[in-house]
């Protein structure tokens, strides 16, 4: 597991998986954007970044307003920090510019690590990730797919300015491309939003579970997330 979870020992050796066109902020000039390994000296940035990309906008992190909360944010920044330290995270920038566009916090698990349960003080990530632990007894990718170790994700997110460019498509393909430089055969990530589900599936992720966020109070009554905007929490996997 040792060889798998390194990736670039220095900031100097930075791999890019792709490089394409989209729009830029002005809506017409076409810039070229690049998704690479995450520098490892950028990591407080990135663990801010996943503050206002993707906790602010995450549909049960949003409907228990967690943005909000002192403790929960402080533990998920903790979570992030500790997935970063690990090396095998993405992000997205654009030609000329060194400001973050998107990122991908990934980490190589067994199964073990994968199943374990989440300590959190804060009720709200107790629940969201009671949820993801209730999903995994639901599908396991270890026994599906046979495999030993599997690249998880933790967070996607794009910087909100540049949504709509299908650079979330891209960082969801990139992972197949990441899967191969660290010799895995699987990725999986559980999809709690309709944008993330959508990429998902444009990048050739199958369905494995999936549940509406309306069925979780009949499975636990701490499962309540009002107003939730997205129908369907999902498992979703690609095998290389």
């Amino acid at each position: 597991m040792s060889q798998i979870r390194r990736l670039f020992s220095s900031v100097g050796n930075l791999k890019t998986y792709r490089t394409f066109r989209a729009l830029d902020l002005d809506g017409k000039t076409d810039v070229e954007y690049r998704i690479q390994d995450y520098p490892k000296d950028r990591i407080e940035e990135g663990i801010q970044f996943n503050t206002g990309a993707f906790l602010k906008h995450e549909p049960m992190s949003r409907t228990r307003n967690v943005i909000n909360k002192p403790e929960a944010v402080e533990e998920f920044l903790n979570s992030i920090r500790n997935t970063m330290q690990n090396g095998v995270s993405l992000a997205c920038f654009k030609e000329n510019s060194d400001e973050i566009i998107s990122t991908n916090i990934l980490a190589v698990k067994d199964e073990k690590e994968y199943m374990a349960d989440y300590d959190f003080n804060s009720t709200d990530f107790q629940d969201i990730f009671g949820v993801m632990g209730y999903a995994n007894t639901q599908f396991n990718p270890f026994k599906h797919y046979n495999v030993d170790n599997i690249l998880y994700a933790f967070t996607v997110g794009v910087k909100p300015d540049y949504r709509g460019r299908g650079i979330a498509n891209h960082m969801f393909q990139c992972r197949r491309l990441l899967c191969e430089e660290l010799g895995l055969k699987v990725t999986t990530t559980h999809a709690t939003a309709n944008g993330s589900q959508k990429a998902a599936l444009n990048a050739g992720f199958e369905e494995n579970f999936s549940i509406k966020y309306s069925e979780l109070l009949k499975i636990n009554p701490n499962f309540n997330f009002p107003n939730i905007d997205t129908k369907y929490f999902k498992i979703m996997s690609l095998k290389i």
